[in-house]
């Protein structure tokens, strides 16, 4: 059986101050470093065989330091952020209250001016989460196969 430890990344200055962040790329703030160091000493993630991240610097910093006793993370492009379009980089006080309270209402079917939708989303980070767990088996039924070989 394989598990699955899903994490999000640490701080950024947009995160920090309640902003949509999505697809705009930003860096971990000394908090976020912290947490991401934090993260990484967590007892369900000692022994992972393959850390995963999506494409954005943030992400990639964190699986960083959860990757840094072994192989650096793999990137897939499914495990993006949500795309807020329109709404990028903005605070929910500078968008259109009626397509903030349609898209807060109903996540999964509407999507911000110019985004996309929570289904889709959800789509592309299953099968993203699902291709991970298979390539972690694999990795590990190797590294099985490998210490058995030595052994006889």
């Amino acid at each position: 059986m394989t598990d699955v430890v899903l994490v999000r990344h640490g701080q950024t200055r947009c995160t920090a101050g309640g902003r949509f962040c999505g697809r705009h790329e930003g860096e971990l703030t000394e908090a976020g470093l912290e947490m991401a160091k934090y993260i990484a000493t967590h007892r369900a993630l000692e022994s992972v065989d393959l850390v995963v991240s999506s494409p954005s610097r943030r992400a990639v910093m964190t699986a960083g330091a959860i990757a840094a006793t072994g192989a650096g993370p793999t990137v897939d492009v499914r495990l993006r952020e949500l795309s807020f379009g329109e709404w990028e980089d903005r605070l929910p006080t500078e968008v259109d209250p009626a397509a903030l309270r349609r898209w807060e209402l109903d996540p999964a079917l509407y999507s911000p001016p110019g985004g996309e939708t929570g289904l889709e989303v959800l789509a592309r980070a299953v099968a993203a989460v699902r291709d991970a767990a298979g390539m972690a088996a694999e990795a590990a039924a190797q590294t099985t196969a490998q210490t058995t070989a030595a052994r006889r």
